[in-house]
């Protein structure tokens, strides 16, 4: 419910900021983040995954770890600084130099954060660390939003990033338990140890930058700013929902895989009931969200960004392979196949290095999304051979946990479209509020027919996600009944429990 509460702060204060600063500030700030976010990944070291996927007792690396994580914010901090006006010709927008000078304060800040997120991590204490993300979320929020009805520009959007970087970086000093351990310095035997891991974990990261924010680097440089924010909000809006489900199910599932780890039987079974979770509401919510993209978008932002209409599906398309792509990821890395994990990326990476300069010549924006979206869906299916592989059992299985919540989806996505096709000139919330509704209902009934059809269960996990106070309310009491009753009974071949 915290995380949740921390998406809803999240999601009120994306469009008001762009409905008072415009799409061509929005972009400014696009492009410091993309120079921001290069740096950052070209010094990864991949030591805090490494901490939190190890087994056994941690306490004596954390003075290591977190004294590279220091000096490397400090360097990062300074090259962002000094590189602010080469940025600023390459991409044509010397506005774009004081908002990089003044946003280098953020890696000096993030690099003298405690390593609360690897000790809750590793003791799946999950309430903490919901508390510390909608808490950044509410600051961040409440101080956009007041600098941009002072001063309507990309720097508000750099007020309110700092402010809830400075608000993290405190609470996590205060939640943590350990704070000793932090400051006894840097020793070179335990950073050898988990370098080993870590450089996967590198390799890894670069090659999601250059899927995530590439795109934006040559798009940018092949059209202007505006552009770039156009892109960027729509992504916001077909994405948002669908990457915050993504992060509770895999802030959850990283570490838990861990723990099993050595435990073949257990992991699996645990794997294929988070995913099939994973998999119902990622693609619950795309299609729910994008049954109607012009109402999605006027909705949200108003007509001064109709440019974003056309991008909308593919980039939710995109949005649903990098949320369901990171659970396997995230499952490779705890098994400690780090590597294996990473070659679908450099797959992903090579198709659309070869794809993107024709892609966005020929449709702009819109031939950008459908790149990442085509390119995504192909290496997503490929990588279900690559977990079974790892985890065993049978493949059927795992396919269709990805096939059952597709089907439904496929039959939803029509029934919306037809649904709204007569209400295309009426009020955006209303066309919204249509197609959501009846694409929703056609999803859960569904899912109820195919989940009977192939023995597979997503409604079990749905109910286990509920809280027992919560589950109890009266108000609750009918939505139970009826998870309980489609959900199949008994228990097929394809029961997670005997996966």
């Amino acid at each position: 419910m915290g995380r949740f509460a921390g998406s809803v702060v999240a999601t009120v204060r994306i469009p008001i900021v762009a409905q008072l600063i415009g799409p061509e500030e929005i972009g400014s700030f696009g492009v410091a983040l993309v120079v921001l976010g290069l740096l950052d990944v070209l010094s990864q070291t991949g030591l805090s995954q490494a901490l939190i996927q190890k087994s056994g007792i941690v306490r004596p690396y954390l003075g290591s770890v977190w004294g590279v994580q220091a000096i490397r914010g400090f360097v990062l901090a300074a090259l962002l600084f000094f590189a602010a006006p080469l940025a600023g010709g390459f991409f044509g927008d010397e506005g774009v130099v004081p908002l990089l000078r003044l946003l280098a304060v953020v890696p000096a800040l993030i690099g003298l954060q405690a390593l609360v997120d690897v000790q809750l991590r590793r003791q799946l204490a999950f309430g903490k660390l919901t508390l510390i993300k909608t808490s950044g979320n509410a600051v961040e929020a409440v101080v956009t939003i007041t600098a941009a009805y002072i001063e309507p520009s990309a720097w508000a959007l750099v007020i309110g990033r700092i402010a809830a970087t400075t608000f993290q970086v405190s609470i996590s000093w205060f939640l943590s338990d350990d704070r000793t351990a932090h400051l006894s310095g840097i020793k070179l035997a335990p950073l050898r140890e988990l370098h080993r891991f870590g450089i996967w974990i590198f390799v890894a990261a670069i090659a999601s930058f250059s899927l995530i924010r590439g795109g934006d680097l040559v798009l940018v440089r092949m059209t202007d700013t505006e552009t770039l924010g156009i892109y960027q909000m729509a992504t916001v809006a077909a994405m948002f929902f669908t990457m915050e489900v993504a992060r509770v199910t895999n802030t959850i599932g990283f570490p838990l895989y861990s723990k099993l780890q050595n435990e073949r039987a257990r992991l699996r079974s645990a794997f294929h009931r988070t995913y099939l979770l994973l998999a119902t509401l990622v693609i619950g919510v795309v299609v729910v969200t994008v049954v109607q993209p012009t109402a999605l978008i006027r909705l949200i932002f108003g007509d001064q960004f109709d440019r974003a209409i056309p991008i909308v599906v593919p980039l939710a398309i995109w949005g649903a392979c990098r949320a369901l792509g990171a659970a396997p990821s995230g499952l490779l890395q705890a098994m400690g196949r780090p590597r294996d994990a990473t070659y679908a990326q450099l797959a992903m990476l090579l198709l659309f290095a070869i794809g993107i300069v024709p892609a966005i010549r020929a449709g702009g924006a819109a031939g950008l999304a459908w790149l990442l979206a085509g390119v995504g869906t192909v290496v997503h299916v490929a990588r279900y051979e690559v977990v079974y592989r790892a985890l065993g059992g049978r493949r059927r299985d795992l396919f269709l946990r990805l096939g059952v919540p597709g089907v439904a989806a496929v039959v939803a996505f029509a029934a919306g479209r037809l649904a709204v096709h007569p209400l295309a000139d009426g009020p955006a919330w209303l066309t919204m509020l249509v197609g959501a509704t009846v694409s929703g209902l056609v999803y859960v009934i569904g899912l109820a027919i195919t989940s009977r059809v192939f023995s597979v269960d997503p409604f079990s996990p749905m109910l286990m996600l509920v809280p027992d106070r919560v589950r109890q309310h009266r108000v609750m009491r009918l939505p139970i009944l009826l998870l309980t009753a489609m959900a199949p009974s008994p228990a097929g071949p394809l029961d997670s429990a005997k996966a």
